[in-house]
């Protein structure tokens, strides 16, 4: 395993355990994930400034936060739902297809 991956898990960990000892209750995926598009985002822009390039980052970045809404209630649909009725839902529904 890469030494820069081992340092990134430890800082992680690291955090997550600071977290949970001052109460904090955060969602370390959305902000990550946020932060993630926010660079990329800046990336673009840096290298090429178009309407285009601030037309795709809009996109993206409404696309990461339906997202990030979307997947909490889907993770409870999944779990609360009785077995083998919500297979049917998610075999007939892609959601990546609907932003694509």
């Amino acid at each position: 395993m890469p030494r820069q991956l081992i340092l990134l898990i430890k800082t992680n960990n690291l955090l997550r355990f600071l977290n949970e000892q001052l109460g904090a209750p955060i969602n370390r995926f959305s902000i990550m994930a946020r932060y993630a598009v926010k660079g990329i985002n800046n990336y673009r822009w840096a290298t090429s400034p178009s309407l285009g390039t601030l037309w795709a980052n809009l996109k993206e970045s409404v696309r990461l936060n339906i997202l990030l809404l979307v997947q909490p209630i889907a993770v409870w649909l999944i779990t609360h739902a009785p077995l083998g009725s919500m297979s049917k839902v998610i075999d007939q529904v892609n959601i990546q297809a609907i932003f694509n």
